[in-house]
């Protein structure tokens, strides 16, 4: 999904770093994150453009939070954000544990003219404490393996491409 000479945005979670590794052989990217996990992963590749939201460190974790970190997502328009969340649900929508970590991915969706949500199996049917977006906000669903058919019917009458393993 990520092409050579995107800008794109990671956020702060597991999962963008498994991401940052496997795009390491893309050409001219341009990547604004709040992880400092990514900032360390991708501080070798060449020809990359590398930006730091900056913010307030989140104690316990290498993530930047804040008023600080949201004001320079909100300043940068990308192809593409890519995030992850502690739950996807139905009714609720993508859900984080808190809204530290959500309100920054929230505006990484809002500046990407493609919005993209990576989340593993365990994260379908749980909804954590705070509201990341709606289904409305999200454009592709890539996951670990095939959704529950009521899963993919909800993606279908959402407009959401869903991309897992063995998808054709």
């Amino acid at each position: 999904l990520i092409e050579d000479g995107d800008h794109i945005t990671l956020d702060a979670s597991t999962t963008a770093i498994f991401i940052a590794k496997a795009i390491k052989q893309k050409q001219r990217l341009t990547v604004l994150t709040n992880s400092i996990e990514v900032i360390i992963e991708l501080s070798d590749v060449s020809d990359w453009n590398i930006i730091s939201s900056g913010g307030k460190l989140k104690e316990g974790y290498l993530a930047l939070v804040g008023t600080n970190a949201i004001d320079v997502f909100s300043s940068y328009n990308v192809e593409k954000a890519i995030i992850s969340g502690k739950g996807i649900d139905m009714d609720k929508g993508l859900t984080d544990s808190s809204e530290e970590f959500a309100k920054p991915k929230e505006i990484m969706l809002r500046s990407a003219q493609k919005k993209i949500v990576a989340v593993d199996q365990s994260k379908f049917d749980v909804v954590a404490f705070s509201k990341i977006a709606d289904f409305r906000n999200i454009d592709i669903v890539v996951t670990d393996a095939k959704p529950s058919e009521d899963w993919l019917d909800l993606f279908e009458e959402k407009g959401i491409k869903c991309l897992y393993p063995d998808h054709e």
